[in-house]
């Protein structure tokens, strides 16, 4: 059984994967409907109001949106302690790409059309 766990644990990036209730964060998960490339899976932290961080996995048999959860919560904390000028909160978004954890599609888009792939996220996100 003990093994079973541990496969489970090491062959799906999202099995730990909960929503939680700290509202300061506004921490989610959506579903971003882009023009050319499907439903692509994302991990928001924020007011989507607010400027847009865009965090983009590597490929790799284990990658998702869930490797930037440390730099987020970092980028969260950082922000809100302000400095200067500079944005007191960010909307941050972390997308599995298609074909990678929970985004279903070919593996190939973020390979061979990153540019049109990210344009399409961004612009579903109402940013230009």
């Amino acid at each position: 059984e003990a093994a079973s766990v541990a496969t489970a644990f090491d062959s799906d990036p999202m099995v730990t994967d909960v929503e939680d209730d700290d509202q300061a964060l506004n921490r989610r998960c959506i579903w971003i409907e882009t023009a050319d490339f499907g439903d692509v899976f994302a991990r928001c932290v924020g007011n989507p109001k607010d400027p847009l961080i865009l965090y983009i996995h590597g490929s790799g048999p284990c990658n998702s949106s869930m490797f930037w959860n440390k730099l987020v919560m970092d980028v969260a904390i950082l922000a809100s302690a302000g400095s200067g000028d500079l944005p007191k909160s960010f909307y941050q978004v972390a997308i599995d790409c298609p074909g990678y954890a929970r985004s279903p599609g070919d593996k190939q888009s973020i390979r061979s059309y990153p540019g049109a792939l990210i344009s399409n996220i961004v612009r579903a996100l109402g940013r230009k």
